[in-house]
């Protein structure tokens, strides 16, 4: 079977919307290569507001990812950062304050915005663990109200050839506490958690296109009792290129 060089950029994707990180075999341990790339999540949220007992569920949505990984022998450590709207045209995730107040939100527009760094080393040739912190910010349109979360996590990730030039991978990722704020606030904790699968098709030594489902879930606990599960989840669709260096 024709082994291509890895690609680092491959290693990570959104763990969380927690990170996740789909990878490549190991490279050799002299060589060292830069990866930037694009990716096309067509996703839908949806979720529970659990104290008062409704539901929520995007009628539109989808985010634009931009990534860049640095990989040199069995060590990488990658940035991505990635963003778009959710259009939620009945009831929308609730509003939490500092104060313990929470409001409800009817047909809202969110803009969804995620950042991961992270840092990983492949243990064994084709499985890596990886560490990492993860940012998450929502701005509802229609209210001057922004909410974060900010966690720290780990995963594991593992490619296996299945055919010339084509690979599948699979990865999960655990954020297992991370604070919540609203407006700069702190309101509550939470957690989140991600698995994706896929395959990489190798187009040329350095090019490759990636087509894969994602599934990520965040569990807000707030200050005042209340608790929020927010899932997203649908197909990708990516592109990136490695500089060898």
């Amino acid at each position: 079977m024709k082994m291509m060089p890895p690609n680092p950029l491959l290693m990570f994707v959104l763990f969380l919307s927690g990170f996740i990180l789909p990878i490549t075999a190991v490279q050799a341990e002299d060589n060292t290569s830069l990866t930037l790339g694009v990716k096309l999540h067509g996703v839908n949220q949806g979720g529970e507001n659990r104290n008062r007992g409704t539901d929520f569920d995007s009628t539109k949505g989808g985010q634009l990812a931009l990534h860049t990984a640095f990989q040199q022998g069995r060590f990488y450590t990658g940035l991505s950062f990635q963003s778009g709207n959710y259009t939620f045209d009945n009831t929308g995730p609730d509003l939490h304050f500092a104060s313990g107040l929470s409001l409800s939100s009817d047909s809202v527009t969110i803009k969804h915005s995620e950042a991961d760094l992270i840092a990983g080393y492949f243990f064994w040739e084709q499985v890596s663990l990886f560490l990492g912190i993860k940012g998450i910010e929502d701005k509802w349109d229609n209210m001057d109200y922004k909410q974060n979360f900010v966690g720290f996590g780990l995963g594991i990730s593992g490619i296996w050839p299945i055919a010339d030039d084509w690979d599948a991978y699979g990865s999960l990722g655990f954020l297992p506490f991370g604070r919540v704020e609203a407006n700069g606030t702190d309101v509550g904790d939470g957690k989140s958690s991600a698995l994706e699968l896929g395959a990489v098709v190798h187009v040329t030594d350095q090019d490759r296109i990636s087509l894969g489902l994602k599934f990520s879930s965040q569990v807000y606990d707030f200050d005042s009792g209340d608790q929020q599960e927010r899932r997203t989840g649908g197909i990708f669709l990516g592109y990136s290129h490695t500089f060898l260096l």
